[in-house]
Parts: C-alpha cells; structure tokens; sequence
C-alpha cells in the first residue's frame, strides 16, 4: 500500500463513507490512470492525516452542503484537492488553529505545500502538493 495509486484510492473511499454519514454530497474526480509511485510511509501517513484534516474541519466549520475531490497530475507533482461549498472565511483572517498549523507543518516534512483558498459565503479550497520522491 505504499503506492500513489492506492493511497488516492483510499481517500477516495475514506472521503465518500465520511461525508455520507455527515450527510454531505461527495463528488470524487479521480484520476483512474494514477502512476505507480512509490510513497514512503512518512509521505503516506502526512499526506493522509492533512486530508483527514481537511475534511473534519469542513464538516466542522465550513458545513457545507456539497464537496468535490480532485486529483491532479503533474509531471513530477501531484495534487489532492478539497473544494466545499460552504461559509468560507476571510482569507486575510485564516483563523490560527492547530489544525491548520499541523496540515502545513506536514505537507512541508513531505517537501509539499498546503494551499488554502476561500470567500466568505463563497466556500474554502485546499489543495495538498506533493512532489515525486526520488
């Protein structure tokens, strides 16, 4: 299990059971051709609790109605996306949580980044980038 391919898979499915008990639509755009990289189980066990992160904090705050979940590729990157339609948050105003703090402090002991983007009213984006490991 220390694959791409199987760790999108797990979120995809871990994402569908949790917000089908939180009563939220879940849209998944996955990728069914996701390469075959390997993943150290650092990368695997930040990358996983970041997007567990996100998700709580979305059902949490945000309550959204609706979520999509994209993945993307790059050529030596990739992307796991979480788009909700919910309150949103002044971006200028991110508020200062640990979890926040932590999906950052994981994303950047992986050599990626967490990207976070919303609107009041307008819903939150949070992108999780990864770069292939060597």
């Amino acid at each position: 299990h220390d694959k791409l391919d199987s760790l999108v898979a797990y979120c995809g499915k871990y994402a569908q059971d949790f917000f089908r008990i939180a009563g939220v639509q879940c849209r998944l755009d996955l990728d069914f051709n996701v390469p075959d990289w390997p993943l150290t189980s650092q990368m695997r066990h930040n990358l996983f609790l970041s997007f567990k992160e996100v998700l709580n904090n979305s059902v949490r705050h945000a309550r959204p109605t609706a979520v999509r979940i994209s993945f993307t590729m790059g050529s030596d990157s990739f992307a796991l996306t979480v788009h909700d339609n919910g309150m949103g948050f002044d971006p200028n105003n991110i508020p200062r949580s640990n979890g926040l703090i932590n999906m950052r402090q994981r994303l950047r002991e992986i050599g990626g980044e967490c990207i976070i983007s919303s609107s009041v009213g307008g819903g939150t984006i949070v992108e999780l980038i990864c770069k292939k490991q060597p």
